[in-house]
């Protein structure tokens, strides 16, 4: 079952979590909604669908971050 947005909304209270400098990383269509709903970055791993870059794994997530940061 997905978590709900109000789980992650006391999630980012709780955890003081710096929505400004997050990214979203998931494999699934309820992940890439909830990723637009926080305006974040979302990077889906094995994932098909909403005109995304698939990633196989987070390591290859960390690479391409790398890149973006080294510009």
């Amino acid at each position: 079952m997905a978590v709900s947005t109000e789980i992650r909304e006391q999630a980012k209270k709780d955890f003081l979590i710096d929505m400004n400098n997050s990214i979203y990383i998931g494999d699934s269509q309820v992940d890439y909604l909830l990723a637009k709903h926080f305006n974040l970055t979302f990077y889906g791993i094995n994932y098909n669908g909403d005109n995304v870059k698939s990633y196989r794994s987070i390591l290859e997530i960390s690479k391409q971050i790398k890149k973006i940061q080294n510009k």
